[in-house]
């Protein structure tokens, strides 16, 4: 042993006198000497323990200090165990390899090589993690510049040193790693998914669930790698689409390597610590839960690396903020179908109008709380965040404290979402989606927010019940939450009904349950429930912008809940939405999107409401985005204008409309623009016009039809007998042409079985009566020919029997098949999901009618030259595309 009077570069000997000194006079300059600064190093406070040794002996143990190659801390290289002067370095040198035996198993690939330190301030130990026989061996007097043991030292643990010799052993491969093309993503997606489909035989939404489990780790994976490339020397000298291999970790390569120490590392390294993360933020009650404690993903590891393959050359971590926008729904539509997307989806451009139409504030002063009560994905409360965040962050009044306080609150109180969805969870994946998006989740609940009193059900998790706990105080009491902005897109097929215990109990509480008698209701519809929760939800004042089925807008039995609407809310517009809205969904309801705001007192008179009738939200009819086509920004232009001068400067169109009367020759008071449309005015304007000028007469339907109820009726009309076993012809919606009836024998396999000819009720045809289809392409007529025999109709048709002595019946078959009929028919239209036609409304359609019988016939007869010069033209077409495929072939 040296004397206790020598010295050493760093101390002197005295110096040391327990083991806080040997750390601070000692092992700190001597690290600092080899280019571990305080940035590279990991201390007691920050080190995470471990338990290491065997059975009986084993402990749980952290080291003093861990020293890295990088600043992010994740290269650990040196670990270091220092003890008192009296005590043996040795020991500490073997618990430091147990330690970094037990933190190699997670770190991420390149691996660099870890030498273990013991030192007592008399005597410094290395020794390689994996070897018993020390690599240098020191005592405190070496420690001098020019020392042969302490110059190799240098030479063999300097940062500068371990790091060129990582670089040596983990020589740069190139990756490929490229940026997406937006139209890439859903076949690439589609394929994912059909990939876990096939391969775990899982339902569609809880393949789904698993795949966003994957989705979440790819998109975090792929921010974090920016953080390594910043870190790695050769990145920067790779070409443009390249990486380096080593430092991509959402890869095949890296699974394989990982594997060697873990089964399924992409779950139990990757997820985990995004779970690990997510917990930590969940005690802090920072965020709400996504996945349950200890979760992992539930497919097979050869699964997940199938997944990793197809997405693990995408940089999805850099594409541009619109497309990041998207992700999610494009991700979403790529992987479900029918009904199970249409629990989710909102088509994106629909969201987008509604959240500028309510025009969201947050400033200094005054922030918007906004609420979807059926949340889905979060589609709304995402685009509300954006679109109030760029307001924040455009706001140049602003100081940075401000602004950055604005955010916080945003993010964490403005943002209220509730779902009832469990399979999969959907208020989980709205959290999901909006994390995403630099979350905004931490006020979206799984509860049923029709349910005024949220109760609990008995059997959910605890974490659920104790959510909606957390809701139940916020929106009931005294006290209770109210919001300012309501955006939603509530379900328009669920009905609470009457027989059903659990649901009865809900509805006990709304007033819309009892007709106009005091008697309560058989079922209500979710649609309808809404409005009135949404009432009670929102502040005096409050917005409410929602998607609403048309058949509440229009249909007679749905009056009392429009007259709901009336008494509770002032109207500000009603947008009228093409059917193929929800095309991507499998949906072909009709719809509209519905602005009210909560009457401030209930003698508040209604105001001229802005109306217009969409054609086109962004899409085909086949579900092709076709973003040039959207009307949606024009309308919503039109609306602004409305809003500012209380007028339009332009004509009224059917694209944009005032509506100043709601209850001009509407008795049962329509709310949905389509019977406003102007073009029906128009229609009517040149039917006067034109017929006066032929000195034609125009008269109602109702007056060319024989008298008697049997005069129209439609396919659902009993008739009190059935036919006989060889049964009548059927016709069916396909089989009605414009000005003609096409029939044949395959058309109607049902003839002469029990079902066709007793059980459904239809109306039955006979020569010169009239059939009118109802649905899917509605509005077109043709006359039963001579010679045709009887037929039935189905439901979506009407049977027009004329009195021929007032009209020929091809006549008035080419009259309703005209444009100047068509928009009289758009008018008399009801319903959503399935239209019908309002029969009192046709029976007022107004005719333009020739007086004298042979001018009706000339018409009939220049009508029937022209179908055939058009069948013609079709027939030669077809002549000429045949003769042009044998010239190609």
């Amino acid at each position: 042993m040296v004397a206790k009077n020598q010295d050493n570069k760093y101390c002197s000997l005295t110096a040391l006198q327990n083991e806080s000194d040997v750390e601070q006079f000692f092992v700190l300059p001597l690290l600092a000497d080899l280019g571990y600064s305080p940035d590279y190093l990991e201390t007691k406070a920050a080190i995470q323990p471990a338990m290491i040794g065997k059975g009986k002996q084993k402990k749980r143990y952290f080291p003093d200090y861990v020293a890295h190659l990088r600043k992010s801390k994740d290269r650990p290289v040196l670990v270091i165990d220092a003890k008192h002067p009296n005590a043996p370095v040795a020991e500490g040198v073997e618990d430091a390899q147990l330690y970094a035996s037990v933190i190699r198993r997670h770190l991420l690939p390149p691996k660099p090589d870890q030498y273990c330190i013991g030192v007592n301030g008399h005597q410094v130990l290395v020794r390689h993690y994996d070897s018993a026989t020390p690599t240098h061996a020191l005592q405190f007097v070496d420690f001098v510049d020019g020392n042969p043991r302490f110059e190799g030292l240098k030479a063999d643990l300097s940062r500068e040193a371990l790091a060129a010799s990582l670089s040596k052993t983990t020589a740069t491969e190139l990756f490929p790693f490229r940026k997406v093309a937006p139209n890439e993503l859903p076949s690439i997606f589609e394929t994912c998914h059909r990939k876990i489909w096939k391969a775990e035989k899982r339902s569609p939404a809880s393949a789904f669930y698993e795949f966003a489990k994957i989705m979440f780790i790819k998109i975090d994976e792929d921010r974090r790698l920016r953080e390594r490339l910043a870190d790695h020397q050769g990145a920067t000298s790779a070409p443009e689409g390249f990486v380096p291999r080593e430092v991509v970790h959402f890869a095949a390569h890296w699974i394989s390597e990982m594997e060697e120490d873990t089964e399924n590392p992409l779950n139990t390294i990757l997820f985990a610590k995004l779970t690990e993360w997510l917990e930590e933020q969940i005690e802090r009650k920072e965020k709400k839960r996504i996945f349950d404690k200890g979760e992992g993903i539930k497919l097979a590891p050869s699964t997940i690396k199938e997944v990793v393959k197809l997405l693990e050359h995408l940089d999805l971590g850099a594409v541009d903020e619109d497309l990041n926008g998207r992700m999610f729904e494009t991700f979403l539509t790529a992987t479900m179908r029918g009904k199970a997307l249409g629990q989710f989806f909102t088509p994106r451009s629909v969201v987008k109008f509604m959240v500028m139409l309510a025009r969201l504030r947050a400033t200094r002063t005054y922030m918007d709380t906004v609420l979807d009560g059926c949340c889905g994905t979060g589609g709304f409360l995402i685009e509300a965040m954006v679109d109030m965040g760029d307001r924040v962050l455009g706001n140049a009044g602003l100081t940075a404290t401000e602004r950055n306080r604005l955010l916080r609150q945003l993010r964490t109180e403005a943002l209220w979402g509730i779902d009832a969805g469990s399979d999969p969870p959907v208020a989980r994946v709205a959290r999901l989606n909006m994390h995403l998006h630099r979350d905004g989740g931490s006020r979206i609940y799984q509860a049923d927010a029709l349910d005024k009193q949220l109760r609990a059900e008995p059997g959910l998790p605890l974490h659920t019940r104790l959510e909606i706990d957390e809701l139940r105080s916020s929106l009931t009491g005294d006290k209770a939450k109210r919001f300012s902005v309501i955006l939603t897109n509530p379900p328009f097929s669920m009905t609470y009904e009457r027989k059903n215990p659990a649901e009865l109990a809900i509805l006990k509480d709304y007033k819309l349950f009892l007709d106009a008698k005091g008697q309560p209701r058989t079922s209500l519809k979710s649609s309808v429930m809404f409005l009135e929760r949404y009432w009670d939800l929102l502040e005096d004042g409050g917005r409410l912008l929602t998607v609403m089925d048309d058949s509440v807008l229009n249909t007679l039995t749905n009056g009392p809940f429009r007259q709901f609407i009336l008494n509770h809310f002032v109207i500000k517009a009603v947008i009228s939405l093409p059917k193929n809205t929800f095309v991507k969904a499998q949906g072909s309801v009709s719809t509209s999107g519905l602005y009210l705001r909560k009457k401030t007192d209930v003698g508040e008179p209604q105001p001229t409401i802005f109306m217009a009738i969409c054609g086109n939200v962004g899409h085909s009819d086949s579900g092709k985005e076709r973003p040039h086509l959207n009307e949606l920004p024009e309308i919503l232009e039109s609306y602004s204008e409305f809003e500012e001068t209380g007028k339009l400067s332009s004509e009224p169109s059917p694209k944009a409309f005032l509506v100043g009367d709601l209850g001009t020759g509407n008795p049962t008071l329509r709310l949905d623009a389509r019977f406003f449309n102007p073009r029906y005015f128009a229609t009517l304007n040149l039917l006067d016009k034109t017929s006066a000028e032929r000195d034609w007469k125009v008269v109602p339907l109702k007056s060319l039809l024989i008298s008697g109820p049997d005069a129209l009726t439609g396919g659902a009309t009993p008739l009190g007998a059935s036919y006989p076993d060889e049964g009548p012809k059927f016709i069916r919606v396909q089989n009605v042409r414009p000005n003609a009836l096409v029939w044949n024998q395959e058309d109607d396999p049902c003839i002469g079985t029990e079902t066709h000819n007793t059980l459904l009720k239809r109306s039955q045809l006979r020569e010169g009566d009239m059939v009118y289809t109802i649905t899917g392409t509605y509005g077109i007529a043709a006359v039963v020919p001579t010679g045709f025999g009887e037929a039935n109709i189905n439901q979506h048709s009407v049977r027009i029997r004329v009195n021929t002595d007032e009209v020929i019946p091809e006549y008035l078959a080419a009259f309703l098949n005209s444009s100047l009929c068509r928009p009289q028919v758009d008018r008399a239209v009801t319903g959503s999901s399935r239209l019908a036609l309002d029969y009192e409304a046709i029976r007022q359609l107004r005719v333009s009618l020739p007086p004298k019988r042979e001018d009706q016939a000339s018409v009939v007869s220049e009508v029937k030259e022209r179908l055939s010069q058009a069948t013609a033209l079709r027939s030669e077409a077809s002549v000429i595309e045949a003769e042009i495929a044998e010239v190609l072939s």
